[in-house]
């Protein structure tokens, strides 16, 4: 398979003065955005971190330090500076 989105941008020429955004459905099955930039595009996931990533299973960095906070028993009153 490669790697070059000519294919991609054949036909999707850049219009300064209109916002260009479409869904396409991935290869993984997934819809996704893609939005046309004078020097290419710009594809992101349509739910959870734009980049698609799941960090330690999370969907956030925000879930996983939550959750591992939960996990731990962590208390913000006890990690507050003590006078």
């Amino acid at each position: 398979m490669s790697k070059d989105i000519t294919p991609i941008l054949a036909g999707w020429e850049h219009d300064p003065d209109e916002m260009q955004v479409r869904i396409v459905t991935g290869d993984d099955g997934r819809d996704k955005i893609q939005m046309r930039m004078d020097l290419g595009l710009l594809q992101m996931e349509m739910s959870g971190r734009p980049d698609g990533q799941r960090p330690g299973d999370h969907e956030s960095l925000l879930d996983l330090h939550e959750a591992r906070s939960s996990a731990e028993d962590f208390s913000w009153t006890s990690a507050s500076a003590q006078p």
